[in-house]
């Protein structure tokens, strides 16, 4: 560089000379400069004289020619590598916004999503709750039911698992088999609930007679004669009751 002006030195009839390099969006401009003060020759010569002072970065004529050497053992090991990456990128990507599959054991309680064409608008969502008997195939899975013998077989996108909060009395190990509370459990809205309780040494009927207290709105009591009925005197004078 000299001036400010970037110089390539090549070789031209045995002897090495400088040339300015001209950016390329100074090309026409230094064109049409020595094109108009040479008399406006045709373009071939116009050129040529252009090339005897500058040299362009595209003057493919100056350049001597060269192959490149490419390890290709090396390109295959750097492209199965970036191949690699960019599969697991994109599986890492896609597996963020998908679904967690919920897999199932023998013995564990499920429930089972009922058919939408039997469905009313209030009627629950899922059915159950089932154990797992046997774990099958194509992520299926061998259900049987607890108010009877029959059993079922269901893919696994049709089940649920049964909220730990709610297990059946008869399959909950902290209790015994001679618990005092039996849980009748349904399902509203895809979630379980407890219907009812049967307390042993309990009546279901909250209205119970207390001892001491008057169990109706009327009753006759030892003494005392009920004032919805009255003795008024007949035809004759004689007493008769009436209600």
């Amino acid at each position: 560089m000299r001036s400010n002006v970037l110089y390539r030195k090549i070789q031209r009839n045995n002897r090495n000379i400088w040339l300015p390099i001209v950016p390329r969006a100074f090309r026409w401009s230094v064109i049409n400069h020595i094109h108009e003060s040479i008399l406006h020759l045709e373009w071939d010569k116009t050129l040529e004289k252009v090339y005897q002072h500058y040299w362009f970065p595209n003057n493919t004529s100056e350049i001597d020619d060269h192959e490149i050497e490419i390890d290709v053992e090396e390109a295959r090991k750097q492209a199965d590598r970036l191949i690699k990456t960019n599969s697991f990128l994109d599986k890492a990507r896609f597996d963020k916004n998908k679904a967690k599959v919920t897999s199932f054991s023998v013995g564990d309680y499920v429930l089972i999503e009922n058919y939408e064409r039997n469905q009313t608008k209030l009627d629950a969502k899922y059915k159950g709750p089932f154990e797992v008997l046997e774990v099958l195939d194509g992520d299926r899975y061998h259900l049987k039911s607890l108010s009877c013998n029959r059993t079922y077989k269901y893919a696994r996108d049709r089940l649920r698992p049964l909220p730990q909060s709610y297990v059946p009395t008869e399959l909950d190990p902290c209790l015994s088999d001679d618990s005092d509370v039996y849980r009748n459990f349904v399902n509203v809205k895809g979630e379980v609930a407890i219907e009812s309780e049967l307390v042993r040494g309990e009546l279901a009927n909250k209205r119970k007679p207390i001892q001491g207290e008057v169990a109706s709105e009327s009753k006759l009591v030892k003494g005392e004669v009920a004032t919805a009925s009255e003795l008024v005197k007949g035809e004759g004078g004689w007493p008769v009751k009436v209600s």
